[in-house]
Formats: structure tokens, sequence, C-alpha cells
């Protein structure tokens, strides 16, 4: 198979390196020529240019078999099959991974017309295992078994309306299929009430914890769809009467898994059948290996289980990301069918889409039999699969390339910047400073600050430099939830040399 990359004068270099370095294996069964066109940069252009260009570079085509055109470019690659002749396809966004687009052709993948392969393949309709359905909530399927894995999210007690109502809104945009109302004694039962409203007004099935007969109560009028009780709620008549209970979901969990045996025949002998089982995920250090024994013999009830991953995401000090990915590859082996998270912290924010795309991951490595080591998955944040491809860099004529140190004295202007970053507006502020001249301006974006301040004051290069260098920074702690602290790093990594 002969396949043509096209790409810009510019990029060439770039895509020359990443080529050098593939792998024999793909090599050897795909032959690659690189088709550069005459322009500087191609990633924005649409479809529809690009292939006018190709049309007259066609000699450039004879013989390909198939194209790969840059991910960024909009539009469908149809238009470029019309036009020249060649089955066109989208590679990735990011140049570094093409040797990941050439591996997934030469294992006979397919790839996608409209979508660039990172997107391509994190959006997969076709992951959705066939399963059996132990029974619906509303129009959810819960699985006996999973992977997929259904994603529930807990509202933690304690929060005011304001707070609840934001963060039930964020769970549905990052993907839950459940919402549980989490419930205190330590907090006033309107409160407890006004927080399943908000739940039920978001859509998706509603089940809440009934830490009180008082609780369960408003939970019942209410209309949840289902509880979540202890085995000894129901073993020790903590809730007013389990014949009401026939048509609910509950969800039962214990440690103690005589104890939770016993629960679910007390309640299978009331008529209520659709259970799912929480054996407990233990705590890092104290119990969490004795999880794998739990979920393996809670798993004879024959019910789903639910795998609740709240203990080990907010006692373990690590990024949650990476951890939810080796957390939900647990979840699928032990044959977990609903895993729960909870933002009981900062530090576990935005855990429902981390869980979302780590059900992803290991769904499709589920159903190709394979480990879930997937490139294109978004819970590679930091580091990525491949090594970074080598640059080329061409001596000048003009006396070869500058060693610049790598600090200076700054030269100081007669003004300074002070930069704030807003996470609760989601804005970037920064404020000028000139003698007794204070100009302030506000932005989602470092580059319309960039560029209206600079228009705005005469300031030397070096200073518009470093406000640029320092707006990057604070766009990036914005995005990714960081605190931003001006002239210090961002982020603390466990290889970075400590001063």
């Amino acid at each position: 198979m002969r396949i043509g990359i096209v790409t810009s004068k510019n990029a060439e270099p770039l895509i020359k390196s990443v080529i050098e370095h593939l792998d024999p294996e793909i090599v050897e069964k795909i032959d690659i020529k690189i088709i550069t066109l005459p322009i500087p940069a191609i990633s924005h252009l649409n479809t529809s240019t690009l292939a006018r260009l190709l049309v007259l570079q066609k000699d450039k085509l004879k013989d390909i078999d198939m194209l790969l055109i840059p991910g960024l470019c909009r539009g469908s690659a149809h238009i470029i099959d019309e036009a020249t002749g060649v089955t066109a396809y989208k590679a990735s966004k990011d140049p570094g991974l093409l040797p990941e687009v050439l591996r997934l052709i030469h294992n006979g993948e397919r790839l996608s017309k409209e979508y660039p392969v990172e997107d391509y393949y994190s959006n997969l309709q076709s992951i959705q295992r066939p399963t059996q359905t132990a029974f619906k909530i509303r129009q959810l399927d819960i699985p006996l078994r999973g992977p997929p894995l259904l994603i529930a999210a807990e509202i933690p007690p304690l929060l005011n309306e304001h707070q609840s109502s934001m963060l039930a809104e964020r769970y549905i945009e990052e993907g839950a299929d459940i919402i549980i109302v989490g419930s205190s004694n330590f907090e006033s039962l309107e409160l407890f009430s006004k927080r399943i409203d908000i739940a039920l007004d978001t859509g998706k099935p509603v089940l809440c914890e009934a830490g009180s007969r008082k609780a369960f109560r408003i939970g019942l009028d209410k209309g949840c769809e289902g509880f979540s009780l202890s085995s000894d709620q129901i073993l020790g008549g903590g809730i007013s009467s389990i014949s009401e209970l026939t048509d609910k979901v509950i969800i039962v969990g214990d440690r103690d898994l005589s104890k939770l045996i016993q629960a679910v025949r007390i309640l299978e002998e009331h008529g209520v059948k659709k259970n799912i089982v929480d054996p407990v995920v233990g705590l890092p250090m104290i119990d969490f290996t004795e999880t794998f024994y739990r979920y393996r013999r809670a798993s004879s009830l024959g019910y789903p289980m639910l795998f609740s991953a709240a203990n080990v995401l907010e006692e373990l000090s690590a990024d949650t990301y990476a951890v939810q990915g080796l957390l939900m590859t647990i979840a699928a082996e032990l044959g977990a069918s609903v895993y729960l998270v909870v933002e009981s912290s900062y530090k576990s924010i935005h855990t429902v889409a981390e869980a979302r795309e780590a059900s992803k991951l290991v769904t499709k490595a589920f159903l190709k039999k394979t480990t879930p080591r997937d490139p294109f998955t978004r819970l590679l944040v930091i580091k990525q699969e491949n090594h970074p491809p080598k640059i080329r860099l061409e001596e000048s004529s003009k006396g070869g390339i500058v060693d610049a140190p790598e600090y200076l004295e700054p030269e100081m202007d007669k003004g300074y910047f002070i930069i704030y970053v807003d996470h609760e507006a989601g804005q970037i502020i920064v404020v000028y400073r000139e003698g007794s001249k204070t100009i302030a301006w506000r932005s989602r974006g470092a580059r319309g600050l960039f560029r209206t301040i600079t228009r705005s004051l005469d300031i030397s290069r070096e200073h518009a430099a470093y406000l640029g260098y320092e707006l990057a920074k604070a766009q990036l702690a914005l995005e990714t939830g960081r605190s931003y602290i001006q002239d210090k790093p961002l982020f603390n990594y466990p290889w970075r040399v400590q001063y």
C-alpha cells in the first residue's frame, strides 16, 4: 500500500523526521510518500480548498492508494475523494501521533473522513457491548455485568442549594448516567429535600441515601427511583417499611459479606428485586486488597455490583485521572456494572469526565481482548505514548545557532503587570500599574488579552514577551483548575529538579 501524507512547506521537516523513526515493521508493509503543498501552513484550511490545491498537484498523486490529510482541516475528506479520485482520510491533529495513525492502518483499523483520529477513537459509538440487562431505571438499562460501566455521581451532603445546582449541571455535562443524593445527620431535612429536587431536575435517574427514617420518607415522597442503604438499615429496621420498595432500585452495601447477603435475602423476601450490591472498595493501605475477595464472592449473588472509587481517589494523594484508569480496569475485571464517583474535595473535581473516559478505554480493551493501551485516550494528560519527534534545524548561513543563557535579569519598564486567574468567573485578569496610573483588563482567553494590551500600551519587546509567557501559564492554569502564581512554575513534576 502506498500512502500519501499531505503537508505544507513549514511542516515538511517535522513530517520527514517522524517518518524516519517509524517502526521497521510498518515501513516494510507501507510505502510512504510526503506530498508537500507550496503553502506555509495547511491545518487551517478547509477540505474544499485543500482539494483544489491537490488537483493542481495531481502528478504527485500517481500510484497513491490513500491520502492522509491533517486532522485539523475543517470539512469532510469526501470532497478530496471526488476531486482527486484518491481515497482520503483525516490523520491526527498532532503530527507526533502519525506513527500511531500508520499503525492503525497497518493493523487494518478504519479511519474517519469527518474527524481526526484522536476524536474519532475517543467517540466511537461501536464500543457499547451487547450485555444482559438486569433491570431498568426509567429507560436506562442496568447491565448485570460491565463493561461498559454506567457512571453514577453523588451530590455530597452539606452543599448549599447553589453549589448543588452547579455540581449537578456539571455532572450531566460530563456524562453521568445516574445521580445519587448524599445525606447527613448534620444538615437540615429542608436542604436535603432541595438537593433531591435539583437532582430530579436533571432528568437522570435519581437515587438517594436515607440517613434517617425522615430522610427515607422524603425520598419516597419526592419520587426518587431508589435508595442507597446499608445492611444495618435493612436488618435493623432503619427504614420505615421495606414493602414500599418493591418498585425501587436499592443499592445495599457492607464490608461484612454475611450481613450483605442476609440483607439481600430480606429484600428478596419482601419482593424487592431491583438490587445493586456494594461490597465496598477498601481504603488504600487499610483493606484495599480485601476488595477483590469481597467482589468475587458478592458476584455470586447474581445482582449488578456498584464499585465506588471515592475511598481511593480521596485517600490517595495522586492525580485522579491516572488512578481512574486503573480503578476502572479493576472494576471491569471484577464484573461491576456501576462506577460511583463523588467530588468530596477539590482534588477530585471533574472525576465524572475522567470516569467516562476511563470507561471508554476499558470497554474498547475488553472488546478487542487486549490491555487498555490506547494512545488516543484523554487520560494521557501529561505524558504521551510516543517519544516526541526529533527536529531538524538547518544551521543559519549567518553564523549558526546562538546559545542563549537560561536566565537573564530583566530590563525593567516604568510600569509592571499583575496577573490573576479567577476560576469562579473563568477569566484571566491583568492589572497594569505605572506611577499613579492603573489599568485592568479581563478575558476568558490569553490571546485576546495579549493583543489588546500590547496595542494599548507602549511597552518594550521584552516586557511584551514576558506578558505572553505569563498569560500562557495563566491560560493553562484556568483550563486545568490549577492555582496560578505569577513568576512561579505551574506544575511540580516528580522529575523536576528542586532548587
